[in-house]
């Protein structure tokens, strides 16, 4: 079995991280549970999946910290993370993504959804083994080590920063609608504020310094790299 092919689940119900696995497991995926976020932690010291489904009201500690954990971590920074709730709120929703999360579901869920998802994710990962670079205006992105430059000097950009800056030089000189940038950033067209997109673009531009000046804010559109 190789690394990317394995997917942890942490999920305190029985029930629920059953059926999750169960739903993986029959697409041929690799799993293995957790039902406390210690457990987890223990077991990614020792090595990392290919992808995270993590439930946030876990005992102890709670998902939110663990992603926060995770993210802020140069080891674990760039793994892919599900964040699976029973929560409603669009505060959980906002604090999810803006720390990092790749999806957001909430339960009760479709299954089919949820394996979609999770497998959109996966391919993403594999597709990352091909290694290519792209630079624009002093600016240079490692695709594959998700590193940033600009004008030689290193800056350091989390996942959805990262790919969202990766977007907009792809597509220099093209206005990109909200839906557009959602859609290719957290794959989804639906974020219940748009403070998550508008505070990604902000820190973007502040990092990358006066190369910030090139992403242009298009009125009732959304934004491109001019």
């Amino acid at each position: 079995m190789e690394k990317k092919d394995l997917i942890y689940i942490v999920e305190d119900d029985e029930r629920i991280l059953e059926i999750e696995n169960l739903a993986l497991t029959r697409e041929g995926l690799f799993t293995k549970t957790f039902e406390s976020g210690e457990a987890f932690l223990d077991a990614i010291a020792n090595g990392l999946p290919a992808l995270v489904v993590l439930d946030i009201m876990l005992p102890g500690i709670d998902g939110l910290e663990i992603l926060q954990r995770l993210k802020t971590s140069a080891e674990t920074a760039k793994l892919p993370v599900i964040l699976v709730t029973a929560k409603t709120s669009n505060m959980d929703e906002i604090l999810g993504l803006d720390q990092g999360a790749d999806d957001y579901i909430t339960k009760p869920f479709d299954l089919q959804i949820f394996v979609s998802r999770v497998k959109a994710i996966l391919r993403r990962v594999h597709a990352s083994e091909v290694h290519n670079y792209l630079t624009v205006d002093g600016v240079s992105l490692d695709l594959e080590g998700y590193t940033c430059s600009v004008n030689g000097v290193p800056v350091e950009l989390p996942a959805k920063e990262f790919e969202l800056l990766a977007l907009l030089l792809r597509n220099r000189g093209r206005a990109l609608s909200r839906d557009t940038l959602l859609d290719g950033v957290w794959h989804t067209t639906y974020i219940s504020s748009s403070r998550t997109l508008d505070s990604h673009v902000n820190r973007v531009r502040r990092k990358i310094g006066a190369a910030g000046e090139h992403i242009k804010t298009v009125w009732g559109i959304g934004y491109k790299w001019e």
